[in-house]
């Protein structure tokens, strides 16, 4: 049986100047941008939500291992190409072949064919609980 996966943010409240109030457009993010961590090399995101979210696992409502909070902090985005091999899964680097560094954060390549959806959910401790990629995303003007 497939479990399915539901995130819904419950707000939007950016701390920090470049999440801009909790819903920002067209930034840079991760790697050397000077906005998030290096975790990930740096990306161009077309949208980006910063807030809380709850999740519920095949329906069922999910808590925060480290404080059970109904609602655990989370970043959803929109990226211009991708940063990540589409069968192994690297984090592109620098060179061809070889993963992606933190300690370098120049040193990455993004592919700038196609784009991708990321969905990352915090503990209260700022720790990764769960992180949700879906490439090939399209991206459409309504109205």
């Amino acid at each position: 049986m497939v479990e399915t996966y539901e995130v819904r943010f419950v707000n939007f409240t950016g701390r920090l100047p470049y999440q801009s109030g909790g819903v920002a457009t067209k930034l840079h993010l991760w790697g050397d941008s000077g906005n998030g961590s290096t975790a990930f090399p740096k990306v161009f995101v077309y949208a980006a939500a910063f807030g809380h979210a709850e999740l519920l696992v095949g329906g069922r409502h999910q808590r925060d291992p480290t404080n059970l909070a109904d609602a655990f902090p989370a970043y959803a985005f929109v990226t211009q190409g991708v940063y990540r091999d589409g069968e192994t899964l690297m984090v592109y680097g620098g060179q061809p072949g070889q993963p992606y560094d933190p300690t370098k954060p120049t040193a990455s390549t993004i592919n700038r064919i196609g784009s991708q959806a990321v969905v990352l959910l915090y503990t209260s401790r700022g720790e990764l609980y769960k992180h949700f990629e879906y490439r090939d995303v399209e991206i459409e003007r309504l109205g």
